[in-house]
């Protein structure tokens, strides 16, 4: 990383020629960009309407090489990314503010975005927290801008009041788990938990980053005993759900399965009475 400040910061020092010019007066074939039909050694720059810098970007014979910068109105600079034979060099850069305060941290690895993307207000806060895979995003989530305290995987906010299936919710809390999904991937979670009147959870919803719920789903009565659990995919029930009498004893199990892809709901399997014994 050192390697890396160090180079970003000898290059514009040295430069790639002596050539300046205008983006406008340049063309671009088989991905090499000329100037008067050669291929352009030098600094391509833009301006913004009043005249002023907007961006620079290094050349050697025809191909990206160096620094390219863009800057903000007030002169100050936006990004500062470092690029080789076409492609941006391995590493962690750092996009900024007019004030010079971060706007966002991103990592590249063979050219592509990958691990963690964080993006803030130009206040310092976090807003926006990605997960990166060969240049795909994996996940994304977000952080309001009312939120004073931001934990490194988890976050909870107050949601207005609701109701839910007759019991009243004081509240609801959205929390971010990092967990690994069915591939292996590292990926975001968003998970909602409600409580009722007296802080009793009396139900957690997985999320996927489509916002569809997506994960495991769990429901309980106001005494604390389990009430319902079951599984969601891509927004729809899934799996086996089973239900259960306010004393803990099971209820009802049943399944969710597909036919030629459409959804049927649901085939009973098996249910109790509420003192567990058995009735089919």
């Amino acid at each position: 990383m050192k390697n890396l400040y160090l180079i970003l910061f000898i290059l514009p020092l040295i430069g790639f020629g002596q050539q300046r010019v205008l983006g406008d007066e340049l063309n671009t074939k088989n991905n090499k960009v000329f100037y008067n039909g050669h291929l352009f050694s030098g600094t391509e720059y833009h301006n913004y309407d009043n005249g002023d810098l907007l961006m620079e970007i290094n050349y050697v014979d025809g191909v990206q090489n160096g620094v390219q910068k863009m800057y903000h109105p007030n002169g100050q600079i936006a990004q500062n990314h470092l690029y080789k034979n076409g492609q941006i060099v391995d590493g962690t850069y750092v996009d900024l503010f007019p004030n010079g305060e971060k706007n966002g941290v991103f990592i590249y690895k063979n050219g592509k975005l990958n691990g963690k993307g964080l993006v803030y207000y130009e206040s310092g806060q976090l807003w926006r927290e990605t997960l990166w895979e060969n240049g795909i995003k994996i996940s994304e989530i977000e952080f309001p801008i009312e939120e004073n305290e931001i934990k490194k995987t988890e976050k909870e906010k107050i949601i207005k009041y609701s109701e839910s299936k007759g019991e009243k919710v004081e509240k609801k809390i959205e929390t971010y788990e990092e967990i690994k999904d069915e591939n292996g991937r590292l990926i975001l979670k968003k998970i909602i938990k409600s409580y009722n009147a007296n802080g009793r959870k009396i139900s957690e919803t997985y999320f996927n980053v489509k916002d569809e719920k997506d994960g495991n789903h769990t429901e309980w009565f106001d005494n604390g005993e389990l009430k319902q659990k079951g599984q969601f995919k891509n927004g729809k029930e899934f799996g086996v759900w089973t239900t259960y009498y306010s004393n803990g004893q099971k209820f009802e199990e049943f399944i969710y399965k597909f036919d030629n892809g459409r959804r049927e709901c649901c085939v009973w399997l098996k249910y109790w009475d509420e003192y567990g014994n058995r009735l089919n």
